[in-house]
């Protein structure tokens, strides 16, 4: 069973290049642009054992 990782960032090239390198090692990335879309992430179904984020975005909560 992955793990399920929510990657908070606002920086897409960022976003993408670490969904790509977490996958391979049996990760379940959910990637997030900004804070309002990880906070609705988190209220949905999906359990996050683990939650990255940046500290300093745009349209954060």
């Amino acid at each position: 069973m992955p793990i399920n990782v929510l990657f908070v960032e606002d920086v897409a090239d960022l976003r993408s290049v670490v969904v790509e390198a977490l996958s391979p090692q049996g990760f379940s990335v959910t990637p997030a642009a900004n804070g309002v879309e990880a906070i609705t992430l988190l209220r949905g179904a999906t359990q996050y054992a683990i939650v990255v984020t940046d500290v300093n975005m745009p349209e954060g909560v």
